[in-house]
């Protein structure tokens, strides 16, 4: 499949908005873009231009390092129009241009964009700075540097006339943007990732960084969307060219520097400087090709991975070689020279120098921490006796299993068991506890039986370490029995082992902490401590930009920290927190993580948006098809069956949910999400009272095992598709939990129960508050129904005015005619066609319009009717079709 070219402007959305309201005829001055060279300022520059044009008098300059040796060199196609007596003097130059421009401009706005500004020269500044100050013209300016554009342009920033927007990397929401649109699908949250790291999010390198991961395979199409396939990297030869290409205009000593910085990694800035680099490292970070880190210490990279590894891999061996020597040389500390231990163990090898195992070691562990598992796979090898042993072994384990590749993580660790049989001690307990993760994951009984054998390794020997050694292990240990409790829903017991080491003051890591109170966190959520497990979920999401937590750890988190939000939080604000929390925590990149979007894609089911649920879940099952190490793929299948099936796509439905069956190595809450997910879709397609009956049943269940939480879930779906006997179990469950949506279960039980009309209103009001419409109009439609069989008419009509207030088309007192009054004559045929079932193709071919139009018109119409769906427009229009 050949990408797609990009249709429109992608990204940067919000700064257009605001661009608009200032350019053009708007308050003050005009604009000024900052940012970094490959930032996007010249894309953005021409998007507005061409926004404000058919209103505008548009004049477009440009500034160039050749234009500031020269007078008036940036405009001197506008001084050809002047007559010559208009040349002499500034004054009359600026007459000269007032009088033009009125003339061109016909009464409109006149704008004038100037990219490049640091280098207009010194009269055409003064010329076009006199023109904005006089009013005659509005600017956009694009500047790298704004310190170095014309004083008059300053002056106009400081006193507000002229508004400054400083352009940042695309965001993850950009960066997915302009990816689907690039190559024509839609892209797992996973791909997005790891195209934005590659690219760092600079758009000049991000279609590169695509094409680059398309050519070598690590970019996939799988089931109609793009996935990302977990593999070393190995950098093409046409990536190469195109990173050499954006050097053309380098100096020999530019390129001998970026050359060694990719070849290092990164690089110490004081070292950089003492060795005379000052100048170039400016040079180049003006040109948007190095990045200077300003951490301790400060450190100089190469702009972005991408760049780095392009530059990397043409390097000849003897270049990399005598490169190797200057830096290093015979040096005793490395350390001064701020070298990624990663890129000095392939630099090593690049230039055929043999690699020690313990800093073999250190860059596999460095690469595991990173979520780099291949790179962490081949670096765990390079043992010069031929294979891993001790800790090696341990970084090999835990590469394969950061993998998913279970079978492959057993197949090494019985391979390689009797040339470890005198490792140290820490590498056999670390080995016990890989062996264990390796046993339940593989669904396979006696995955306690290595945790049990390490504590009696550690008990007879823990002799042999210091205290904060032994402290580490214990620590370790217990973490993984608690995961394996977790994995299998043994969550009370989780519980009692975790709040005794909360309260334990043995040393710790930062790493052991976060991980420690994810699994608190999961055990308070799924039991009965709801508000104290959420206030834990955000200390724990402000604690994810810690350097000092791996990848792994920070995955779990990051998991725990959304199944939080989407099992207990507010949901009017729900779904805004799963999608603006990755952004509000610094430091870190975890928008893309599966757990994350699909936590996102199933708080959308619960709030009843099928159509966006569907836009976030049937990615990342295509995602983790081919990557899933924490076996979340039934869980999606189901919620994605379930999307479907609302929608009366039976079809769709029945071909995912074979993959919702779960298998004996999914964890329980996957095994539990998939199965409710399951019996919902089951309500659309087959009977909703058999539905029913099996939700109650699960929630007997979760009563035994004391998941309340899921307990809480199933109850409330039982009582909304017709269970009666489920009412009272409901008052009681939700009464006795913590909340927005236990209250919300509290009120509806009760209303239900008591027939009260007033208290099922007061369950609408606070669904809809919570966004969740659908579930408000089936409340609003028994409170009406009661209401209406109430001998009190003042209170009947009050009731139905709160109604239509909150859900418009629930009054029984409307015909559906009047529920059609208010629509337009397009979304009327939509709303008929939808109703009969056609699809948005369809009914794009049907009315001649783009599918897009269609979808436009749905948004109008449901907004309007409050429905989320086709099937609840079948429901609000029965019997109508498009005749």
């Amino acid at each position: 499949m050949n990408a797609a070219a990009p249709q429109s402007f992608i990204g940067r959305s919000r700064t257009l908005d605001e661009l608009r309201e200032v350019l053009p005829g708007g308050p003050g001055a005009g604009a000024v873009l900052v940012g970094p060279a490959g930032v996007g300022k010249t894309a953005l520059l021409q998007r507005a231009l061409q926004l404000a044009a058919p209103t505008s008098h548009i004049v477009r300059v440009r500034g160039s390092e050749q234009s500031v040796l020269s007078s008036y060199r940036a405009i001197d196609f506008l001084l050809s129009n002047l007559e010559p007596d208009h040349l002499g003097h500034p004054v009359q130059i600026l007459q000269g241009l007032m009088a033009l421009f009125d003339a061109q401009a016909e009464g409109r706005p006149v704008v004038v964009s100037v990219d490049n500004a640091e280098h207009l020269d010194g009269a055409s500044s003064m010329i076009l700075s006199q023109l904005v100050l006089s009013g005659t013209v509005q600017v956009i300016l694009a500047t790298r540097d704004f310190s170095r554009v014309d004083p008059a342009f300053l002056a106009l920033w400081s006193e507000g006339s002229l508004h400054r927007f400083d352009l940042e990397e695309f965001s993850f929401e950009e960066v997915a943007l302009f990816a689907e649109a690039e190559l024509g699908s839609p892209i797992s949250g996973e791909a997005v990732r790891v195209a934005r790291q590659r690219s760092a999010g600079n758009p000049r390198f991000l279609r590169a960084a695509l094409r680059e991961l398309r050519l070598q395979g690590q970019l996939v199409l799988n089931g109609g969307s793009w996935a990302v396939v977990p593999r070393r990297l190995s950098v093409c030869h046409e990536a190469s060219v195109g990173a050499a290409d954006l050097l053309k205009d380098c100096t020999p000593t530019q390129r001998s520097l970026m050359d060694l910085i990719a070849l290092a990694g990164r690089l110490s800035l004081t070292r950089l400087l003492a060795d005379g680099h000052g100048t170039a490292i400016d040079e180049l970070q003006a040109m948007g090709l190095l990045q200077v880190d300003h951490r301790t210490p400060v450190i100089v990279r190469c702009a972005t991975p991408f760049l780095s590894d392009a530059l990397a891999a043409p390097i000849p061996h003897g270049k990399a070689l005598a490169l190797y020597d200057q830096l290093v040389g015979g040096a005793d500390d490395q350390d001064i020279l701020g070298l990624d231990v990663e890129a000095h163990v392939a630099w090593r090898r690049r230039c055929a120098l043999p690699v020690d195992p313990k800093t073999a070691v250190l860059a596999a562990r460095s690469a595991n921490h990173r979520g780099r598992y291949a790179e962490a796979l081949d670096l765990s090898t390079l043992h010069p006796d031929g294979g891993p042993r001790g800790a090696g072994t341990v970084e090999m384990l835990r590469a394969f299993i950061g993998l998913g590749d279970y079978e492959g993580a057993r197949a090494a660790l019985s391979q390689l068991s009797p040339a470890n049989e005198n490792a140290d001690l820490e590498s056999r307990i670390r080995q016990q506890i890989a062996r264990a993760d390796i046993l339940r994951h593989l669904g396979e009984a006696g995955a306690e039986r290595p945790l049990d054998e390490a504590e009696e390794i550690l008990m007879a020997e823990e002799s042999l370490l210091d205290e904060q050694g032994r402290a580490h292990l214990w620590g370790e240990l217990l973490l993984a029995r608690a995961e394996l409790n977790s994995h299998l829903g043994r969550f009370r017991e989780n519980e009692a082992l975790l709040q005794r080491m909360w309260t334990e003051t043995s040393p710790r890591t930062t790493d052991m902490l976060i991980r420690l109170q994810t699994l608190l966190c999961e055990a308070w959520i799924l039991t009965n401590k709801q508000l104290e497990a959420l206030e834990l979920a955000d200390a724990v999401a402000v604690a994810l930009s810690d350097d000092a937590l791996s990848w792994y750890t920070k995955e779990l988190a990051w998991a725990q920290v959304q199944d939080a939000h989407r099992m207990v939080g507010d949901r009017s604000s729900t779904v805004q927190v799963l999608n603006q929390a990755a952004l509000e925590v610094p430091g870190i990149d975890m928008s893309g993580q599966s757990c994350g979007v699909m936590a996102r894609g199933l708080a959308l089911v619960s709030v009843g948006r099928p159509e966006a649920a569907l836009t976030s879940l049937i990615p990342v099952f295509n995602q983790l098809q081919i990557r899933d190490p924490q076996g979340l793929l039934p869980a999606a299948a189901a919620g994605i069956a379930y999307c479907f099936a609302i929608e009366g796509d039976i079809t769709q439905a029945i071909h995912y949910l074979p993959f919702s069956e779960p298998s004996s190595s999914s964890p329980w809450k996957i095994r539990r999400t998939a199965r409710y997910f399951q019996i919902l879709a089951s309500a659309h397609m087959e009977s909703k009272a058999a539905a029913a009956r099996d939700l109650h049943s699960l929630a007997r269940n979760d009563a035994n095992r004391g998941t309340k939480a899921f307990q809480l879930f199933a109850l409330c779906s039982a009582v909304r598709l017709g269970d009666h006997s489920a009412i009272e179990p409901l008052a009681s469950t939700s009464a006795n939990a913590q909340g927005a949506y236990a209250r919300l279960c509290e009120t509806y039980a009760k209303g239900l129960g008591n027939s009260d009309s007033e208290l099922l209103v007061q369950a609408m009001e606070m669904a809809a508050g919570m966004g969740d419409h659908r579930f408000a109009r089936e409340a609003a439609q028994t409170a009406v129904r009661l209401a209406q069989d109430s001998p009190d008419k003042r209170a009947t009509r009050h009731i139905q005015q709160r109604v239509r207030f909150v859900v418009p088309d629930v009054d029984a007192l409307n015909t559906t005619g009047q529920k059609l009054e208010g629509l337009t004559k397009r979304e009327r045929e939509v709303a008929f066609a939808a109703a009969a079932g056609a699809s948005n193709r369809d009914i794009a071919q049907q009315m001649c319009v783009s599918v897009r139009t269609v979808e436009g018109h749905l948004y109008q119409l449901y907004s309007k009717l409050s429905v989320s769906s086709r099937a609840e427009l079948s429901e609000l229009f029965p019997g109508t079709s498009t005749q």
